[in-house]
């Protein structure tokens, strides 16, 4: 196996990247198998996107989920019973990765601290991710209510505002704003994703969507 890591970043000219094409196209018999990773899947060259003779297989990294997070803390975490917290700050990160996994664990091993404490100052904040898409479900008085927008981003990070009708049904119905804050959160489910803010008899669910075939490529 020969393995090119970071591969946008090793040929990051356009010229030096096509210069290897003929070589992934099978034009030198070889009984070797290729692999490439990226980070930055637009600084691929536009050539071996959607060609499988070049690049035969693609698998796209969208983060660790819930249970391979609770696998790790089981065999690498010392104090197990902050799990379900790891989980949960997990979850406020569109694409929480295993580096930062890895630093979280043996952060809290190392000095006995909770996961807050230990993300003090780790360069692992929330602040820093793109953010995710969410389906939004919206109620009033216990009745679901249309709302105007989507969301995308990281629900915590910032005042949120939400558009919805004030009677669902009626076209000429006037519309009505709510803002939710970090403070407006009464709880968070690590495993789905899903924040859940109340305020002025509305609540907000937020549940992160989730690709479950990609399509676009991270990661060969």
């Amino acid at each position: 196996m020969i393995l090119f890591d970071e591969f946008e970043k090793t040929y990051d000219e356009r010229g030096d990247q096509e210069a290897i094409l003929t070589l992934l196209d099978g034009v030198f018999p070889s009984k070797k198998l290729f692999m490439l990773t990226c980070n930055d899947k637009w600084r691929v060259d536009q050539h071996m996107r959607n060609r499988p003779g070049r690049i035969f297989y693609l698998i796209d990294f969208k983060g660790l989920d819930a249970e391979f997070i609770t696998e790790y803390c089981v065999d690498n975490l010392d104090a197990k019973e902050h799990i379900p917290r790891i989980c949960q700050i997990a979850s406020l990160f569109g694409e929480f990765n295993f580096d930062m996994l890895k630093a979280v664990v043996e952060e809290m091993n190392r000095y006995g601290e909770s996961p807050s404490d230990a993300m003090r100052i780790l360069n692992t904040k929330p602040e820093f991710d793109g953010g995710s898409d969410f389906i939004i479900h919206l109620t009033k008085g216990g009745k679901t209510v249309k709302v105007h927008d989507k969301f995308h981003g990281n629900p915590l990070s910032r005042t949120v505002d939400f558009w919805y009708d004030l009677e669902p049904g009626n076209p000429d119905s006037d519309n009505a704003n709510v803002s939710v804050t970090a403070n407006d959160l009464v709880s968070l489910d690590g495993k789905t994703g899903t924040f859940t803010f109340a305020k002025d008899e509305v609540t907000v669910v937020l549940t992160r969507i989730v690709e479950k075939t990609p399509y676009y490529f991270d990661a060969f």
